[in-house]
């Protein structure tokens, strides 16, 4: 099993630096990677060759290490949700909702928790979960403390290695 705290870093744009395992520092360090903004991370990047008469395409550093060409439809899901941490050990290929199952709390979040909020009328703290797109109501509760760990067993048990409940 590889060492994934050893790592090497390659330069990217707006001071930033990506971490990859060693074995693939030569292949991605011999081209120019620019950090690009997301959501609540940066990831890095890359614009395709010129080719006459197309466009030039930007490519992700974390697609090219786990093999998705163009047009595949699955995503690179980071395990650690740093988006700049490109060891082997650190990522997977994951369906939407896979990738999805992975989020953190939503800026929106007062409670703290993840899949936890507060209901006002019950004035207790509501514990609920998405599956298949579905919401579903996991109970009403005294703590936050114990809504979250409601969510942590469902999260668990519906979503296994992507579960997220931070």
């Amino acid at each position: 099993m590889e060492n994934t705290q050893y790592y090497m870093e390659i330069p990217l744009t707006r001071g930033l630096v990506a971490k990859v395992s060693p074995h693939r520092f030569n292949e991605l360090n011999a081209f120019k990677w620019s950090a690009q903004p997301s959501r609540d991370t940066f990831y890095a990047f890359r614009k395709s060759a010129r080719k006459k008469g197309s466009p030039r395409v930007s490519i992700l550093m974390h697609r090219v290490i786990l093999g998705l060409e163009a047009g595949d439809p699955r995503h690179g899901d980071h395990v650690n949700r740093d988006g700049l941490d490109n060891r082997d050990g650190n990522l997977r290929a994951a369906t939407c909702r896979q990738n999805q199952q992975n989020r953190g709390n939503s800026r929106s979040n007062r409670s703290g928790f993840k899949g936890v909020s507060w209901h006002e009328k019950a004035q207790k703290w509501v514990a609920h979960i998405r599956i298949d797109g579905r919401a579903k109501h996991l109970g009403l509760f005294l703590s936050p403390e114990e809504a979250h760990a409601a969510y942590r067993v469902a999260a668990n048990e519906h979503f296994g290695e992507f579960a997220r409940s931070a």
